[in-house]
Parts: structure tokens; sequence; C-alpha cells
């Protein structure tokens, strides 16, 4: 056998090799000492053009619905705390002036502030035999419907 016969058959299995590294390894050019191996390999796809699918637009349109949502109920629950709050201080303020009024001029109902009713009534107590407690009710309303209706009375005795 000759020696040229055995490089080239050499050369045949380095080449065989490269193109079998080439492939795996999805390489257009592979240098192997002694020589250079170039393949035509198909490239992978091209990319895309730039943008965003459908699905994708309407995932973030889906999402935005859901936050949209979640802030407006919570905008909405503050707001009605807000108004709870206020309304509950109102009527703190209110029955401590009605009570003021009640123990300074019992005979006389004090002008409810716009939105809320008053209702008097007298309740005579018998403690004992000869000792008997008037008592004046009042019955105050939110006219909005937002706290309960709720009573105070108060012991009817003079300055």
């Amino acid at each position: 056998m000759d020696n040229s016969v055995l490089r080239h058959g050499v050369r045949q299995q380095l080449r065989q090799r490269a193109e079998n590294l080439v492939c795996l390894l999805s390489l257009r050019r592979a240098t192997v000492p002694g020589m250079t191996l170039e393949l035509d390999i198909p490239t992978a796809r091209p990319s895309p053009p730039a943008g965003f699918t459908l699905l994708e637009v309407l995932a973030a349109l889906g999402l935005c619905v859901f936050l949209a949502v979640c802030v407006s109920s919570a905008v909405g629950f503050t707001t009605r705390a807000e108004r709870l709050a206020e309304r509950e201080g109102a009527a703190s303020l209110f029955c401590q002036t009605l009570y003021t009024a009640q123990r300074l001029y019992p005979e006389e109902l004090p002008p409810a502030p716009s939105g809320w009713r008053v209702a008097r009534t007298e309740d005579i107590e018998k403690l004992s035999r000869d000792t008997l407690r008037e008592w004046h009710t009042l019955q105050v309303v939110d006219a909005n419907g937002i706290l309960r209706p709720f009573p105070l009375r108060v012991l009817a005795e003079g300055p």
C-alpha cells in the first residue's frame, strides 16, 4: 500500500469526523489541522418581525382590566369608609350638643343639623313608692341612612 493512499484514507476519516462535528455543533466552518472544511448548513428560521402577537396584546389588556377593577374597588371601599367615619364623627358631636341642650333647656328640642332627625319622648320610671324619675329619650335618626338610629336618654333634672 502506498503512503499516499494511507494519507488519503486518513484525510477522508478526518474529513468525515469534521463533518460530523460540524453537524453536531451546527457550525458553518470547521478547521481541522491541515485542512479547512466549509459546509453549507441551513441556518435557523429568520426571526419574526418586531412587535407583539395578538395573544400577548390580549393578555396585557386583561391584566390592565384586572388592575383597574382592583383599584376602583379599593377606592370605593375607602370612600365608603371615609363617609361612614365622617357621619360617626358628626353623630358624636351631635349627641354631645343634644345632651347639653337637654340639660340646659329640657322643655325645647334643639334644631337638628341637616341630614339628621330627632324625635323626643318622655318616660317616667318608678324607682320606689315615692320616687319617680323622668327621662327624656331622644331618638336620633340619620336621614341619609348611613348610620342606624340610636336613642339618647337624658335624666330630666334642671341645672
